[in-house]
């Protein structure tokens, strides 16, 4: 990183180091979880977004109730 405190050069300098991360990251996640890491992660991400999506419509539902109840 530079010494100066500049947001755009350290901007610039995320995304000039950030293919050499995802190569590495790569490696490490296909070390760990199997060549098909990605797709599990895809699979976990649906998993997650629809668990957050029920509670969401639980915790909508239940506030509208309570609120409707004073």
């Amino acid at each position: 990183m530079s010494e100066t405190f500049d947001g755009y050069t350290e901007i610039n300098d995320f995304f000039k180091e950030l293919p050499q991360f995802v190569v590495k990251a790569g490696s490490i996640l296909s070390n760990i979880y199997g060549v098909d890491w990605e797709n599990k992660l895809r699979c976990l991400q649906a998993i997650y977004f629809a668990t957050l999506t029920a509670r969401a419509k639980y915790v909508w539902t239940a506030s509208c109730f309570c609120f409707l109840r004073k």
